[in-house]
C-alpha cells in the first residue's frame, strides 16, 4: 500500500502534526522538521529536550545541511511561562547559517500555537487554538497510522515503556529453554540451528499468537548470532513484522535476556522510520548488554542520519546475502557468541 500524501495548509496544522511525526506527544521539546523540494515535503524530524536546545542549536543547523534539506520549520513545545524567544532566535540563526529559509517557527503552549516570525493578524501573540485531531490532513495521517497498526503514545516515557518487559517470563522458564537449546546444539548443531530458524520464521508471521513457551524459545534462539541476523534481514521486505516480533519478545524478556530482542525491536522500528523508538530500544540494548556489537553499530547509523531505506538495503541486499552490518557483527562475535550464545544471554 502506498501511503497518501497529506498536504498541510496552515501553521496550526503543521504544529498539530508534530505528535504524529514523532509517534508520541512531546513535552518540553524542540522539534526540527527538515523539508525538501518539491513543496516542502517533510523528511527527517529531530527532537531534543527543551533544556538542551540552546546547546544543540548549532548542531541542529549542521544536521540540516547533512540531510540536504532545502527548508526548515521548528516547533517549540512548552507549558512554562518562558516563551523561549532566546532559543527560537538561536535556532533561527543556526538555520540561516545553514543557508536555508525557515518556513514556520512556532510556539505550542496550552493547546494554542503562535509564531515567532509572523506579526500579522493571522498569527496573534495570544495564540490560536490548535486544530482538532481529525481535521483535514491530520485525519488522513492518523488514519494511515492506524492502517499500519501504529499507536500514538501520550508521551516519550510511554514510548520508552515498549523497551521494558511489561509481563516478564519467569527466569526458570527462560533458563529451561536455554538448557534445551544447548542440549540440542550439542547433540546435532545443524539441526538445532535449523529448528531455531524455522521457529523464528513462524514467529515473524504471527508474533502475537505465540504462547509463553514459544516466546521463551524465541528469546534464547536469538542469542545465536546467525539466527538473529536471519530475523534482521527481514527488514528489507517486512519491517513491520520484525518490529512486531521485537515488541512481543521484549515484553516478555527480563533485562538479562533482553539484548537481542531489543536489537530486533530497534532494527524494525528504524527500518520503518520510527527513529524515536529505534533510539530508545537500541540504547537500552547497549545498557543491558554493553559487550554487544550490533546495537552500537545501528545507533551510530541512526545518529549519522542513515536513511531507513538505506538500512533496509544494507541488511537485505539483492541476492539474499547478509547485509554489511550483520556481517561485521558476525565477524566480531564468531569467536564465542555462536557456540556459547545461550550462556551469554544473547550478545547483540
Amino acid at each position: 500500500m502506498t501511503a497518501p500524501a497529506a498536504r498541510v495548509t496552515s501553521p496550526g496544522q503543521l504544529a498539530a502534526l508534530v505528535p504524529e511525526l514523532l509517534g508520541f506527544v512531546p513535552e518540553e521539546s524542540l522539534v526540527l522538521l527538515c523539508q525538501h523540494e518539491p513543496r516542502g515535503r517533510v523528511g527527517l524530524v529531530l527532537r531534543c529536550d527543551l533544556a538542551d536546545g540552546p546547546r544543540l542549536a548549532a548542531e541542529l543547523g549542521d544536521r540540516l545541511r547533512h540531510e540536504r534539506a532545502t527548508r526548515a520549520s521548528f516547533v517549540v513545545v512548552t507549558e512554562g511561562d518562558d516563551d523561549q524567544r532566546a532559543l527560537a532566535d538561536a535556532l533561527l540563526a543556526a538555520v540561516a547559517a545553514a543557508g536555508l529559509p525557515v518556513v514556520e517557527a512556532l510556539l505550542v503552549r496550552g493547546g494554542r500555537w503562535s509564531s515567532y516570525t509572523c506579526a500579522r493578524p493571522c498569527c496573534p501573540p495570544s495564540g490560536t487554538p490548535l486544530p482538532p485531531p481529525g481535521e483535514g490532513p491530520l485525519g488522513l495521517v492518523a488514519a494511515e497510522r492506524v492502517l499500519r497498526g501504529g499507536v500514538l503514545r501520550p508521551s516519550r516515557a510511554a514510548l520508552a515503556d515498549l523497551t521494558r518487559a511489561a509481563d516478564p517470563l519467569p527466569d526458570a522458564v527462560l533458563q529451561g529453554a536455554s538448557d534445551d537449546l544447548l542440549a540440542d546444539l550439542e547433540a546435532d548443531r545443524p539441526r538445532a540451528v535449523g529448528g531455531a530458524l524455522e521457529l523464528l520464521a513462524g514467529a515473524l508471521r504471527a508474533p502475537h499468537a505465540l504462547d509463553d513457551a514459544a516466546v521463551a524459545r524465541c528469546v534464547v534462539a536469538l542469542a545465536l548470532v546467525g539466527v538473529r541476523d536471519a530475523v534482521l534481514v527481514r527488514v528489507g521486505d517486512d519491517p513491520a513484522a520484525v518490529r512486531a516480533l521485537g515488541e512481543r519478545l521484549v515484553a516478555a524478556a527480563p533485562a538479562r535476556w533482553a539484548g537481542p530482542p531489543l536489537v530486533v525491536l530497534g532494527t524494525g522500528a528504524y527500518a520503518q522510520g520510527d527513529g524515536a523508538l529505534a533510539a530508545l530500544a537500541l540504547q537500552r540494548a547497549v545498557d543491558v548488554e554493553p559487550a554487544g556489537t550490533m546495537a552500537p553499530l545501528l545507533l551510530q547509523a541512526l545518529d549519522g542520519q542513515v536513511p531507513p531505506a538505506h538500512l533496509r538495503r544494507v541488511l537485505a541486499p539483492p541476492g539474499g546475502r547478509p547485509g554489511a552490518a550483520g556481517q561485521q557483527a558476525r565477524r566480531r562475535d564468531r569467536r564465542g557468541a555462536t557456540r556459547g550464545a545461550p550462556r551469554r544471554r544473547g550478545a547483540a
